[in-house]
């Protein structure tokens, strides 16, 4: 039943289906998942509604599987300095689901991307002055060809594990409530702008003080102790 409520709602979102006929061999990740969301889904939607946002179930704190002690204890002593680049994502995605898999994914291509903005910052040490606009300029231009490339990758990856257009499938929120009007949800998206700009006007201003705190010690002070201060990594 719970597969078959699984498979409808692919359907219907537009994802590719598993045929009806003939064995289907589901991952430990996938049981999971299909119990987790027969568990937690809503009534209207098949499931039993059991969830610590639902005012009946307000003893329930949390809800999280059990996890292999076994494929743990084995998965952690693999990590190793020599092949800890070298994850299986297959592993991954059959033991922990797509979005562990996706994070290890992402993780391991920032990782090695890194190496260019590292040295990029040797060369501009050695070969540029400080705060020189070709750094940036660099800088900027790899920003935006690693997040160009991990669209593309992520496009591969999703094509890879079949989850091509898995955001298209929502599941309903035991605590929603039908007949809110559109106003009424437009203006629970409009209190939240004017905390948004005060945190943005916050972290504009410490990055500020930090910028001008560091120009002022490289460039203007000229105190005493002002090889080592220059010296000083500065506050992140």
């Amino acid at each position: 039943m719970i597969l078959t409520g699984r498979r409808h709602s692919d359907f219907l979102s537009g994802l590719p289906v598993t045929p009806a006929s003939g064995a289907i061999s589901l991952s430990p990740a996938d049981k999971l998942r299909l119990i987790h969301a027969y568990i937690s889904s809503s009534p209207t939607d098949g499931g039993l509604g059991i969830s610590q946002d639902a005012p009946e179930w307000d003893l329930v704190e949390s809800i999280f599987p059990l996890h292999d002690r076994e494929f743990n204890e084995h998965w952690i002593r693999a990590w190793n300095p020599r092949n800890i680049a070298s994850v299986q994502l297959e592993r991954i995605r059959d033991q922990f689901g797509y979005s562990l898999a996706f994070y290890f994914a992402f993780l391991s291509s920032y990782t090695h991307f890194l190496a260019i903005p590292a040295v990029l910052g040797l060369f501009s040490h050695f070969f540029l002055s400080p705060y020189s606009p070709v750094y940036s300029l660099l800088l900027s231009v790899w920003s935006i060809v690693f997040v160009e490339w991990w669209r593309v990758h992520e496009h591969i990856l999703s094509l890879r594990f079949g989850t091509r257009g898995s955001f298209k499938v929502e599941k309903r929120r035991v605590q929603y409530k039908q007949g809110l009007s559109w106003w009424a949800r437009e203006l629970r998206v409009l209190v939240s702008v004017p905390v948004i700009l005060l945190f943005a006007g916050v972290l504009c201003a410490i990055l500020t003080g930090i910028f001008i705190l560091e120009a002022f010690v490289t460039q203007l002070y000229q105190g005493p102790g002002k090889h080592f201060i220059v010296r000083h990594p500065p506050v992140q």
